[in-house]
């Protein structure tokens, strides 16, 4: 009965998210075209808030809990984002937002408790999900679960320093790092999840390494051109 309950929602929950990830750097793409220069609107928050919540709930239905906890976390950075651009003169304060974190985690490690208490299948935290084909890996080997964990981990790195960035200046932003973090993480999550045969996760980390890449030139485009102003200048 799990099983068939996990496999039902497997793609439905699974890949609803990758439309707001992928929509989201779409436009974030377009609109850094048009200003010529990397940008982020409230909007990429917004989207990232709900494709976070969704993939989070994919996640705790597929007892894949270190992903889960990620997301959440990505959900709080989101959030933490979109109220510098929404707040701009009073952001919450830094302490303040910790507490959200902290009671978010809090409440999300219960519930995975609570499920773990209740289901009576035995749970494998590590274990891949199970397809609506029945396409699973078994028996995936711990090293490769510890380099998907690397690389989602690594992946996932990205919000947090610009996070952190974000709360140093007090506003949102994205830097170089974000985007050499995103396409590296990208890279060695797309290996781990088609060797597990998790095609959900493949397309949710599929979508965004052209806009990485392209980022990434706009950012050194800028860069030159104020190089060049400055020659000019000087």
């Amino acid at each position: 009965m799990l099983g068939d309950w996990r496999r039902d929602l497997y793609y439905l929950l699974g890949l609803l998210p990758s439309i707001f990830f992928g929509s989201r750097f779409f436009i974030q793409w377009i609109k850094s075209e048009v200003k010529k220069q990397s940008h982020v609107s409230s909007l990429f928050w917004k989207l990232s808030i709900s494709g976070n919540l969704l993939l989070a709930l994919h996640y705790f239905i597929q007892f894949q809990y270190y992903f889960l906890m990620i997301q959440v976390v990505n959900a709080f950075v989101s959030w933490r984002n979109l109220n510098f651009l929404q707040n701009k003169k009073q952001p919450h304060t830094f302490s303040k937002a910790l507490l959200i974190l902290s009671l978010s985690l809090g409440i999300t490690i219960l519930l995975c408790g609570f499920q773990n208490l209740i289901t009576s299948t035995r749970v494998n935290f590590l274990a891949p999900p199970k397809g609506i084909f029945g396409e699973v890996q078994e028996g995936v080997h711990l090293v490769w679960n510890i380099f998907g964990m690397i690389g989602a981990i690594l992946f996932a790195s990205r919000f947090w320093i610009q996070w952190l960035q974000a709360e140093k200046n007090q506003y949102s932003f994205f830097s170089t790092y974000f985007w050499v973090i995103s396409l590296i993480g990208s890279s060695l999550c797309l290996l781990y999840f088609i060797h597990i045969l998790d095609w959900v996760s493949v397309a949710n980390y599929s979508f965004g390494i052209i806009p990485y890449i392209r980022n990434l030139f706009l950012i050194r485009r800028e860069r030159l051109s104020e190089m060049t102003e400055q020659n000019r200048l000087g």
